[in-house]
């Protein structure tokens, strides 16, 4: 193994990798890199006279139809490889092969044209609205069984407002968990 091919890893921790990038840092345990450091890591650092292809510290930076993505690939006597990255988005993909004459790199670009702008689509946050008429309901007397205190629910402006017994402060709530 050479210097430019010593990486050795595999789908899952790489897509755990790419995950760690939407987040700043990896998931589930401390980061190792803070949030500045991915966004140094992430940056752009020189680019093409056309402004479709660039690199930073240790990422490709590639423009495909006015979205820009990052990643890097490689390969090995036996195999190529390519893991790409729409941020916008928070999407990515992985492409391992195991031959020399594949193009993971347009095997990334098909799978993010296609599944990736679909992913991203559904994993949208549905907006929430400001108020729903059908929450009206939610307004009247509840009492706590524990210690029978009771908060009154108020609707007042749009708004469900709760009114403790125990005279501390109103809380507004616009919206509730349905």
């Amino acid at each position: 193994m050479a210097a430019a091919t010593g990486m050795t890893s595999n789908v899952e921790d790489l897509a755990k990798f790419i995950s760690a990038q939407f987040r700043g840092g990896p998931a589930g345990g401390a980061n190792v890199l803070s949030a500045g450091s991915w966004r140094e890591a992430l940056r752009v650092r020189s680019v093409d006279e056309t402004w479709e292809n660039g690199s930073g510290l240790g990422f490709d930076h590639v423009r495909v139809k006015d979205r820009t993505f990052v990643g890097h690939g490689g390969g090995y006597p036996g195999n190529t490889t390519m893991t790409r990255v729409q941020l916008n988005d928070k999407v990515g993909v992985v492409v391992l092969t195991n031959t020399n004459d594949s193009n993971p790199s347009d095997i990334a670009n098909q799978l993010l044209a296609t599944v990736g702008d679909a992913v991203a689509k559904a994993a949208k946050p549905k907006p929430m609205p400001l108020w729903d008429d059908g929450w009206v309901r939610f307004a009247g007397r509840y009492r706590d069984p524990y210690d029978d205190g009771v908060t009154q629910v108020v609707l007042l402006n749009k708004q469900l407002v709760l009114l403790p017994d125990n005279g501390s402060a109103a809380e507004t709530r616009w919206c509730w968990n349905r």
